[in-house]
């Protein structure tokens, strides 16, 4: 009837979808409203089965075209899809989130199989999920340590090992970290051989001086550390200590802190000339 079409519209046996303003044919990735996760060529047509795109391997539903994730198992041999982008895994070992495991897929992009395999030089054990079996501990595989609780179900975030460490596993990866993280809105720092959570007075790569209170979470602004209570004073963005002369405007006082960062009171004698700070504000 000449009218523009809008939405999804089968043509020709072949799934469309227009764009509900403009009518524009989509192509590419599209989420349908109905949750579906689905692709269409250049062309324009919904794709359905084993496809590739930009170099990476999808599956999509043959009924409906929704795209593959997680555990599916496809013409009798069992794959995994990222449960977020819908990359089939291949070569490689993954952690499982839904299930807490530690898996593994061939080079074909099949689970490995049940018994025990050896793999870029590491033996392993794999039970008939694909999962690696492992006593509760650390065990580290691929050149990542992971922590093992009990039926080889793999722990993530942060731990305390029988050592006494604190580290911290990835809940995406459930690999250990290292270095500076950002975890829930907080950067702390783990040593980058060990994976030992730090605190205290720390001085990282670029220069910056910081501090970790006991929790591990980097401190800003003005705080008050050590037996003797002294105040320092962090920028509160970076967290890097700050020294010389500063500003409290929320105080409304000028301050002077030293090289080690702690504020100074009564006399000093700073650039060769004298000042005076109150004994107890500073």
């Amino acid at each position: 009837n000449g009218w523009m079409v809008y939405g999804e519209k089968q043509i020709n046996n072949y799934w469309y979808l227009f764009e509900k303003g403009s009518g524009k044919m989509q192509t590419g990735f599209q989420t349908l409203p109905d949750g579906r996760r689905v692709y269409y060529n250049n062309q324009g047509q919904m794709q359905y089965g084993w496809q590739t795109i930009s170099g990476q391997k999808y599956y999509f539903d043959l009924g409906s075209g929704a795209m593959a994730k997680g555990r599916q198992t496809i013409a009798n041999a069992t794959y995994y899809f990222d449960p977020t982008s819908g990359i089939m895994k291949k070569g490689e070992f993954f952690y499982d989130p839904q299930n807490a495991l530690l898996l593994y897929a061939t080079s074909t992009g099949q689970l490995a199989k049940a018994g025990e395999q050896d793999i870029a030089g590491t033996t392993c054990v794999f039970d008939d999920q694909g999962a690696v079996v492992h006593v509760p501990g650390e065990a580290q595989i691929a050149g990542h340590w992971y922590l093992f609780g009990k039926n080889n179900q793999v722990l993530v975030g942060f731990q305390k090992l029988s050592d006494g460490r604190t580290v911290y596993y990835s809940p995406k990866t459930a690999q250990m970290q290292y270095y500076q993280q950002q975890i829930n809105n907080h950067w702390y720092l783990f040593d980058k051989g060990s994976g030992a959570m730090k605190t205290g007075f720390q001085r990282l790569d670029d220069g910056r001086t910081v501090y970790y209170a006991s929790n591990g979470q980097m401190q800003y602004g003005e705080q008050r550390i050590g037996k003797g209570w002294i105040w320092y004073l962090f920028d509160k963005w970076t967290g890097a200590m700050k020294t010389g002369f500063q500003y409290l405007a929320d105080q409304k006082k000028t301050v002077y802190y030293a090289s080690n960062g702690q504020m100074q009171y009564g006399q000093q004698k700073i650039n060769g000339h004298w000042y005076l700070f109150d004994k107890v504000s500073g």
